[in-house]
């Protein structure tokens, strides 16, 4: 068999050049497993954040939910409200007209009846001074 001559100085050599190697690494492997467990960290600190913001807008959507379900029944018992009133102005309208109609009948009535009072009030005059004046004077 044939042995190579090995120089012990550049065996030392390489092996100082390993050990500084596997040191190197074994220090970036670190780093690596230092900022991966950093990075973890902090994607659970969000994923806790995004929960509760998810949690808070969820409550958000429900008050909302709930507040405009309260303003949909607000409004329509405004609507219902409006039209009853509505309803009652139709109705106060229709006895206004109706009131009108009976006010000017009864101002024709009246009318009519001053015509006939100032008839009865000419036929009492004539009966009770023109008439008495005719026959006295005519004796």
């Amino acid at each position: 068999m044939h042995f190579a001559k090995v120089n012990p100085g550049v065996v030392l050599e390489l092996i100082a050049q390993a050990e500084t190697e596997i040191t190197s690494f074994e220090l970036w492997r670190n780093k690596i497993h230092s900022d991966a467990c950093l990075l973890l960290a902090r994607i659970k600190q969000e994923r806790l954040d995004y929960a509760t913001q998810i949690r808070n807008l969820d409550h958000e959507v429900r008050v909302l939910q709930e507040k405009s379900t309260e303003a949909e029944r607000v409004a329509y018992m405004a609507l219902v409200e409006l039209d009853g009133a509505l309803r009652l102005c139709e109705m106060a309208n229709a006895r206004i007209l109706e009131a009108e109609e009976r006010a000017e009948a009864a101002e024709r009535r009246a009318e009519s009846a001053e015509g006939w009072l100032e008839k009865v009030q000419a036929a009492i005059t004539f009966e009770l001074i023109d008439q008495p004046r005719e026959r006295h004077g005519g004796e």
